[in-house]
């Protein structure tokens, strides 16, 4: 006599039992004794199926996936060969999800492009996503070359972190593409960004410097020196210093000049300038204190002087006399 119930346990392939249409699920139901004819398993509306047998209590049934996104629970039917019914309620819970994640924003910390400063400290690139479950990867992918870096999604952010070396890269224009997928397996469509790396400090090609005097070389109190450069590339607007005052400057793109206008009557010598530069993405070159055609301005405030002298002893002449 057999009147106790047959009990099952349910397991299948999914860790986290979130699908997608097309995903494949191995339900295995092992039932505590062998059943008769063949049990069968029920996935929410979706339909009723007969489970094939791997042994009398083993069944198993392979659910390709076939349904609209939402919450589907699989139960199984069966009889025992005394014929007593299966009549627990352990069920298989199903999340299918067919709606493709996507990355919403990227913006990096250098933003449209990278310079020295940026490249020797490293920098990071922000993220935000939706329908991206926490713990998914976001994956990136540098081009040129093949380099790939990742991140963790936490609330539908994640930061990826590039170290100096990272980004120790030769000037040029770059892209990385940026990839990533939910629970369910949905692949988001590609995000990308492109930025240009520019890691060569701006020169200056010409520095000139001259007076307003008649002779462009000297200069005196309320003379103006005026220091003449161009640039290798177009410049932010320059600072330019002349004998430790800063100068009134002008220009545009690479043609640049400053002036001062020489107000202190004791200074003497040559005058001296500095130059510091910086290109349109933050390259800063300093220090540049001399021309390239070799011309000074040497300020001289000294007053002359004069001795008179005469061929005459006591200066007492008569007409005709050549003094």
């Amino acid at each position: 006599i057999d009147n106790t119930l047959p009990t099952v346990t349910l397991t299948d392939n999914q860790s986290d039992r979130k699908v997608k249409n097309g995903d494949v699920v191995g339900i295995t139901a092992t039932f505590s004794e062998s059943m008769t004819s063949s049990p069968t398993l029920t996935i929410g509306s979706l339909g009723t199926y007969t489970m094939t047998s791997t042994n009398a209590s083993s069944w198993t049934y392979s659910w390709t996936v076939s349904a609209t996104t939402g919450v589907y629970s699989a139960t199984v039917a069966g009889v025992d060969l005394a014929g007593n019914a299966y009549a627990g309620t352990s069920s298989l819970t199903y999340e299918v999800d067919n709606d493709a994640p996507s990355i919403t924003n990227v913006t990096s910390s250098w933003g449209s492009a990278l310079n020295i400063t940026e490249s020797a400290a490293g920098g990071t690139i922000s993220l935000t996503t939706t329908g991206v479950e926490d713990g998914q990867v976001i994956t990136a992918t540098l081009t040129p070359g093949s380099s790939t870096y990742s991140a963790t999604v936490t609330n539908n952010a994640a930061v990826i972190t590039l170290s100096s070396p990272a980004l120790t890269l030769s000037d040029g224009t770059y892209s990385m593409t940026f990839e990533v997928s939910d629970l369910a397996g949905n692949a988001s469509g590609t995000q990308s960004m492109t930025f240009t790396v520019d890691r060569t400090a701006p020169s200056l090609t010409a520095v000139t410097i001259g007076s307003n005097y008649s002779d462009p070389s000297v200069a005196k109190v309320g003379d103006i020196i005026t220091v003449d450069f161009t640039s290798s590339e177009p410049l932010q607007t320059p600072s330019l210093t002349i004998l430790g005052q800063s100068a009134t400057i002008s220009g545009t793109t690479s043609q640049w000049s400053g002036s001062y206008t020489l107000t202190d009557t004791q200074i003497q010598g040559v005058a001296t300038f500095s130059i510091t530069i910086q290109d349109l993405v933050g390259n800063i070159t300093s220090g540049i204190v001399s021309t390239t055609n070799s011309t000074t301005v040497t300020i001289d405030n000294t007053l002359p002087t004069v001795t008179l002298t005469d061929n005459q002893s006591d200066r007492k002449v008569k007409n005709g006399d050549v003094v």
